[in-house]
């Protein structure tokens, strides 16, 4: 009887010894793809803070590249009426030197 529980004992320390290296292993290799895991997600966070750098540098360009256009908007708007006036003041001296020669003439 006393061994026929010892063997009993024996067997169940055999499996409990069987389950706890699985478990270990287990552990193991959960570590392993928890370290995988952070490291993918330090390499995510870099990228998407390098993204939002690239696109707050873009959004900055691209309001620099709106001023510049609108000022440029406003200079040819203010060059195509002083050509207006140019244009005018060309026409009224054209109009004064042909009355002038008609008057020489």
């Amino acid at each position: 009887e006393e061994q026929g529980k010892t063997s009993d004992l024996s067997r169940r320390l055999s499996e409990a010894s069987g389950k706890g290296q699985a478990l270990s292993a287990q552990l193991s290799s959960s570590q392993s793809l928890l370290k995988a895991a952070e490291a993918e997600a330090a390499i995510a966070a870099e990228q998407l803070a390098e993204e939002q750098g690239k696109t707050s540098d873009l959004s900055r360009r691209l309001s620099e590249a709106s001023g510049k256009g609108q000022a440029l908007s406003a200079q040819l708007s203010s060059s195509q009426s002083l050509l207006k006036a140019a244009e005018a003041e060309a026409a009224i001296a054209a109009e004064q030197l042909a009355e002038e020669q008609g008057k020489t003439s």
